[in-house]
């Protein structure tokens, strides 16, 4: 196996997945010969349905969760500019992967070796920084729309199906989301850091570009 090779083994553990890491890389990573089979690969360890390759223009694209009866929209896909890889990212469970494109019969040299890494490593970055200036924006967002809506009532449909209070619930006024009932996502430090909206039948959405990991619904 090339040493720029990254290889997730199909097996009975987690999503179906078992992580090899490679010592050059400091996050878990998808290496495949072509672009579709290296996305395929990680939005099936996501959990995440990518119905087309998208673009590679370097910017996010909405896509769903396969595991969740409200994953519409509860996921993004990045493709570089390069068309040599990019990041899944699930909002719900706050993973990510990055997938590349590489190909194992051909042995790199040293030197194409620390300049795929260094490429490689430049792009991980990249979008980390961009995941969490979505999660800073979305946090604000959050606060806002929190902090303006009124307390949930005791005549919404969806309480009184499920036969429960709204104890710490708000009702959205406006938007895409208007007369959802809003639960707050607090992180471990007890800060708001998403929001999470329930319509009367049910169905749940969790704000774009929240982080989700480490936090808890309150409600």
């Amino acid at each position: 196996m090339d040493p720029t090779t990254i290889s997730l083994d199909r097996t009975a553990t987690g999503r179906g997945f078992k992580q090899n890491r490679h010592p050059y890389y400091t996050a878990p990573a998808i290496v495949r010969p072509t672009l579709h089979e290296a996305l395929s690969e990680a939005c099936d360890a996501m959990g995440v349905v990518a119905k087309t390759t998208p673009l590679a223009d370097g910017r996010w694209h909405t896509a769903d969760i396969t595991d969740a009866k409200s994953g519409r929209g509860d996921a993004r896909i990045k493709c570089f500019p390069d068309g040599k890889g990019g990041i899944v990212y699930n909002w719900q469970t706050g993973e990510q992967m990055h997938f590349f494109v590489g190909d194992d019969s051909h042995v790199l040299s040293e030197s194409e070796r620390k300049e795929c890494n260094r490429r490689r490593a430049e792009s991980i970055r990249k979008a980390a920084d961009e995941i969490l200036q979505l999660q800073v924006a979305s946090a604000t967002k959050a606060m806002a729309v929190w902090e303006s809506s009124p307390i949930a009532p005791a005549s919404h449909a969806y309480l009184i199906k499920k036969q429960i209070n709204p104890d710490g619930l708000k009702l959205c006024t406006e938007g895409a989301y208007q007369s959802w009932l809003i639960a707050p996502v607090y992180g471990p430090d007890g800060g708001l850091q998403s929001l999470q909206f329930i319509a009367h039948d049910g169905q749940k959405h969790f704000m774009s570009g929240g982080k989700m990991k480490g936090g808890h619904i309150a409600g």
